[in-house]
């Protein structure tokens, strides 16, 4: 650890640790004030209503639905925003007004409605509050005042209670406001009598909402999320409001009841709190009911549907459950414009909704909507089945749903939330064109005894609620419906305990119904759900779609979601919605950006689990969101110290049964990690900063100082994070780049220096983010000095593979660099890139290197190339020298790790011989033993995977083979498939060596099959090759030349293939050899193609030494001459003599076929070659030659 880090663990720092988690999770839950005073003194009175003179202030911040609209696009952070702009306001408007002896009789959305007893406190509190909302320079307000009576009235709802205040004081207070301007208020009143003080009296002990109390236990007064809703105003008259209140319990939230010109309006609300899971089926049904209800000549009403900001507004002095959003002023709109007698909705509605149509009454003209349709309730099918878009990846699931049904009554279906259980349903009813009574369980059904009785509309009294006549009143209903129907019971687990029992009875005893049970519950269930792995998001984009996505995408949503298909869908919209996904050149969908999408879909979901979830499950869940990568057991229960370990210990399984914890060893991570942004993103800013406070110190005690450093950056402790993230170099020495640059990046928030930035620029390189390193040098370059420039710019040529551009630059900049190190890469990197594209002035600058390497002790050398330049040009001693040399210098710095990956870095880069194999050995396994002594795992595995492939190239095949197998079982352990696939790979290319073709295919089999499962392109592409190169061997064209294009295919839709030209020349060789030479043009046209983007022009011999073969076989004899020539002439300068001979034989067949005699001299000469070299490929030329010269009309 740094020594001046302001940090030390010592016991200081533990006694800290443990005595500030107390705060954490349990901070400020003292109950705050949800309702107005006058409503204590109206219940000490005893009376439900009452008329009392006031000083009413309405007061309304402008414009603020458009800004919490345009932040609701940010997701949670705008959520956050919403949250803070709002309480940061109404915290001050709240203490002010009670600072004058006001009352707060509501908050309504960004207005707030207070009474007070004299115009003056009334007036001192609208300046005070205007003067704070001018400083705060963020939002704008206006307010009425006026003076008159106030009727109020006690309403019992959900276990609290909704105060109606009404009467024309307060209208013209609402008038006023709206005749002020910006930053003013108008009073309608010239009264100065001075009314009795509003007593301050204790509310805590008034019970509220049962729904609004378990929202704040759940979460805190500062919650703040987006949520789908269905939102309904309804006009009514006070004498119908109790009817109203008792139908909408326990399934609608009923949010505020104001007094307006049109009347008594109500403000419900489905789809948060009470609210079954689909908001608008929520809503319609409890609208049926109403329009049912003989009451509906005295109703008026609008609804709607979209997302809105639900969260608590105002202080701990006075607060509401608020909500804000477009919807809602939309849905309060179409009320206005319905008749008595109408609940009139919009085409949201109907785009929602299965279970209802509905009849077109007219178009109106809505003030800042715009002209829409609006309809009335025609239809409403009652437990209509949900319809949903075309399924996919269920097949197989389908089929079985109808096997059970065959032979047995029920079926049971689980499967965790968001796995698709209720589409499946859906699918197979609409597929089979079946019809169904669909029951959906919801969170409130589960308390009532006998709910199914009730979700069905039957009544039954507690006198007849035995079991058995329960279970009649439900076998009758049953009956009297088509026999052909299905019963369906979601969220079957949910149900009562009377209500299980009927329907388990149900099940046995009634043999001509099926049903289908729907769970979370993976007990006793016959299909079990699984989630999708990346080749099934593929097929659910597609299908969505009609575009498939790219390799890289799909695994992306798998990482995110865990293949969870519901929030695959979500995060993949809000990615199409934020511009974050474009098509690529292939026709796929790819993304274009890292940015993290947010979702108001996940938001609501997320929501929805959220509140479903107990205390300590929701803190659990909160403490662990923090962690990017997961927290150990031990950490989490020191965090959570305010429970019993043992009941810590037992709900972390609980909800790892859930599916909403990972465990992997002692390590606990969220399963998706959309779920754990969603819910970080929704705590308090002041806890989030508390709960990476602690973290910190846990991390910082268990010797972890990187994590460390990260929740110390992220709580604002900047210098005390920069202190512990330097150790990023660590871990990047170790290997680990994308660990290491995760840190850095995070460091280089802090501390943007050159040094730093130039190994975030190596290490995004060394990851393949070419383009991130592209823009963050674009970014920046305005502040680099001349040889971090330098550098950055040689690294981005490097990584691109443009030599020639590479080399003019780093002749032109050798001048301009100052520091040694960046002097040295540009000899280094220049040297390598003339080496090997046969530049001769390769050896100049290689030497320069290594005389600067001798004199310079200082030199950076993690990134040298110089030994694979000497290797390049031939120079083997200088090779063993450069690596004796980094092998010495890093001994002498004590690092004996880095030391012999020196020599055995050597190894490799020397020719077969020059070293024993008891030395490739000993240096190897020393190498081994120091890894596995530092217990580093990930680079011992890439030892193993080294000294793999370096015994295979020098023979020792079972060696290779034994040590290839522990390497395989390491990377299982490690869970390391990329690995498992490479080391694989390189024991089939060894069995292949060997002549074994069979097992070189059975392991390249193991290999393909990991490969698809983990969707590795570039590795099931060259796996793909190299089956088709043993097939090819086998002669079997058919099977190779699907592999070959398999492999081809691939290729084309990865970034960076080296192989793609391989598996192109060898389509086209195998139409030769299989004699199938109708597609040999095209692949020898996409060979040349492919060696100009590539850069890889000297592979033209090889390309045309096909050409050459293929046109005699077709019998164009010049194009062979002329093609042959060229081929032959290059050979011998290039001393390929392989390709010259095994060109030889179709040019002297050429020559005898055009009357020239010259060409039995090269057959001849041909033959001898062959024969003394035993080439296979020759002699089979030959042959082929043979044939065409002996055949009947030819015959030589």
């Amino acid at each position: 650890m740094p020594k001046n880090a302001d940090f030390s663990v010592n016991h200081t720092a533990a006694l800290y640790f443990f005595t500030s988690l107390v705060y954490i999770l349990t901070m400020a839950k003292s109950k705050p004030i949800f309702y107005p005073r006058i409503l204590s003194f109206m219940l000490e009175s005893n009376k439900t209503s009452m008329r009392l003179p006031y000083y009413i202030l309405f007061a309304d911040i402008s414009g603020f639905t458009q800004i919490s609209e345009n932040l609701m696009s940010e997701g949670f952070e705008g959520a956050e925003r919403i949250r803070d702009i709002l309480n940061r306001h109404f915290e001050f408007f709240s203490r002010t007004i009670r600072s004058k002896s006001g009352d707060i009789l509501q908050y309504s959305g960004d207005a707030i409605l207070s009474v007070f007893p004299s115009f003056d406190k009334a007036r001192e509190s609208m300046e005070e509050i205007i003067e704070f909302t001018k400083t705060s320079g963020v939002l704008s307000i206006r307010g009425g005042i006026s003076f008159g009576d106030v009727d109020f009235r006690i309403f019992d709802f959900n276990g609290g209670y909704i105060l109606l205040s009404q009467g024309s004081a307060i209208e013209r207070a609402m008038k006023a406001e709206q005749m002020s301007d910006i930053m003013k208020y108008v009073s309608l009143t010239e009264e100065s009598s001075i009314l009795p003080e509003i007593k301050n009296v204790d509310l805590s002990s008034i019970p509220i909402d049962k729904s609004i109390s378990e929202m704040f236990e759940s979460c805190n007064l500062d919650f703040g999320s987006f949520a789908f809703a269905c939102i309904l105003f309804l006009f009514a008259e006070e004498c119908d409001i109790p009817y109203i209140l008792k139908l909408a319990e326990n399934r609608i939230f009923i949010n505020k009841i104001e007094r307006y010109p049109e009347g008594i309006r109500l403000f419900l609300l489905s789809g948060v709190l009470n609210s079954k899971q689909n908001p608008v089926e929520s809503m319609l049904e409890f609208i049926h009911d109403l329009t049912h209800s003989g009451r509906m000549e005295k109703l008026a009403g609008g609804f709607t549907s979209g997302y809105i900001f639900n969260g608590f507004t105002g202080s701990q002095e006075r607060c509401e459950y608020n909500l804000i959003g477009k919807s809602i002023n939309r849905a309060a709109r179409i009320a206005s414009k319905a008749k008595t007698g109408e609940i009139l909705f919009d085409k949201e509605i109907l785009e929602e909704s299965s279970s209802a149509s509905g009849e077109f009454i007219r178009s109106e003209n809505l003030k800042g909507i715009g002209m829409i349709s609006l309809y009335r309730m025609k239809e409403y099918r009652r437990h209509t089945v949900p319809l949903y878009l075309p399924l996919f990846g269920r097949e197989l699931e389908m089929e079985r749903i109808s096997e059970i049904l065959k032979d047995s009554p029920a079926v049971k279906i689980s499967g965790e939330s968001g796995s698709g259980k209720t589409h499946l349903v859906s699918s197979y009813i609409y597929e089979k064109n079946l019809n169904a009574i669909y029951l959906n369980v919801s969170n409130t059904d589960s308390l009532f005894e006998n709910s199914i009785l009730k979700m069905l509309g039957l009544e039954i009294s507690e006198e007849d609620a035995s079991n058995d006549s329960a279970y009649k009143k439900f076998l009758n209903y049953m009956l009297a419906a088509d026999k052909n129907e299905i019963l369906i019971i979601d969220n079957f687990e949910k149900l009562d305990s009377k209500s299980t029992e009927i329907v388990k009875r149900f099940i046995s005893e009634s043999s001509c119904f099926k049903t289908i049970l729907i769970s979370s519950e993976s007990e006793d269930s016959e299909i079990h759900l699984q989630l999708f792995d990346s080749k099934g998001i593929s097929g659910i984009i597609e299908t969505r779609t009609g575009t498939p996505p790219s390799g890289i995408l799909s695994e992306t949503l798998f990482k995110k979601t865990n293949g969870n298909p519901y929030f695959v869908l979500a995060f993949f919209k809000t990615l199409i919605s934020e511009n974050l996904i474009e098509m690529n050149y292939l026709g796929e969908w790819e993304m274009n950006s890292e940015k993290a999408g947010v979702s108001k879909d996940i938001s609501s979901s997320v929501q929805m689990i959220f509140s479903s979830l107990s205390a300590i499950e929701r803190n659990i869940l909160k403490v662990c969101s923090v962690f990017d990568f997961g927290c150990s057991e031990e950490l989490l229960l020191k965090m959570l110290h305010n429970y019993k370990i043992e009941i810590v210990s037992k709900v972390i399984m609980e909800l790892i049964q859930k599916n909403l914890l990972l465990k992997r060893e002692r390590t606990i991570s969220f399963v998706n990690d959309v779920v754990r942004e969603h819910i970080y993103k929704s705590i308090l800013l002041k806890e989030r900063i508390s709960l990476h406070r602690t973290a910190a110190k846990g991390l910082s005690l268990n010797k972890d100082f990187l994590e460390a450093g990260r929740h110390l950056y992220l709580c604002g402790e900047k210098e005390n994070a920069k202190n512990l993230l330097v150790n990023y170099k660590t871990i990047m020495e170790e290997g680990k780049t994308t660990l290491s640059l995760y840190y850095a990046l995070i460091l280089f928030e802090l501390e943007k220096s050159q040094e730093l930035f130039m190994d975030i620029i190596d290490l995004l390189l060394k990851d393949g983010r070419y383009q991130e390193a592209e823009t963050l040098y674009e970014k920046e370059k305005a502040t680099l000095d001349a040889d971090t420039d330098i550098f950055t710019r040689m690294r981005l040529l490097v990584f691109k593979g443009e030599k020639n551009k590479l080399i003019d630059f780093a002749k032109n900049a050798a001048n301009k660099a100052k520091n040694i190190n960046v002097i040295f890469f540009l000899l280094d990197e220049t040297a390598f890139a003339m080496a090997i594209s046969g530049d001769k002035s390769a050896s100049e600058y290689a030497l320069k290197a290594l005389d600067m390497m001798n004199k310079e002790q200082s030199l950076d050398l993690r990134r040298i190339k110089l030994g694979g330049t000497f290797r390049e040009l031939g120079d083997y001693d200088n090779v063993e020298k450069i690596f004796r040399m980094k092998h010495k210098r890093a001994l002498d710095a004590n690092n004996a790790i880095e030391a012999y990956s020196a020599l055995s870095d050597m190894i490799e880069m020397m020719p077969p011989g020059r070293f024993t194999v008891d030395y490739t050995l000993e240096v190897n396994n020393e190498l081994l033993n120091l890894l596995r002594e530092s217990d580093r795992k990930q680079d011992e595995l890439k030892a193993l995977k080294v000294l793999t492939m370096r015994l295979r190239d020098r023979g020792e095949y079972e060696k290779a083979f034994e040590t290839g197998m522990k390497g395989i079982e390491l990377a299982k352990r490690l869970k390391s498939a990329t690995t498992e696939i490479i080391i694989l790979s390189q024991l089939g290319r060894m069995e292949f060596n060997r002549g074994r073709i069979d097992k070189a295919i059975e392991l390249f089999l193991q290999g393909a099959k990991l490969a698809e499962k983990n969707s590795s392109l570039l590795l099931l592409e060259s796996i793909y090759g190299n089956m088709g190169v043993c097939k090819h061997v086998l002669k079997e064209y058919n099977e190779a030349y699907n592999l070959y294009e398999k492999a081809l295919e691939i290729s084309l839709k990865v970034k960076h293939s080296d192989t793609r030209f391989l598996w192109i020349l060898n389509l086209a060789l195998l139409g030769v050899e299989s004699k199938q030479l109708e597609n040999i043009d095209h692949y020898l046209d996409m060979a040349r193609e492919e060696i100009l983007k590539s850069g890889i022009e000297e592979r033209w011999i090889d390309i045309e030494q096909i050409a050459v073969n293929c046109a005699f076989l077709q019998g164009n004899y010049e194009k062979c001459l002329e093609k042959g020539g060229a081929v032959l002439e290059e050979a011998k300068k290039r001393s390929e003599i392989e390709i010259y001979y095994e060109t030889l034989p179709y040019y002297a067949g050429a020559l005898l076929m055009k009357g020239d005699k010259q060409g039995i001299q090269l057959l001849v000469e041909s033959e001898e070659w062959a024969n003394k070299k035993n080439s296979d490929n020759v002699k089979n030329n030959i042959e082929d030659v043979r044939r065409v010269l002996n055949s009947p009309d030819k015959n030589f």
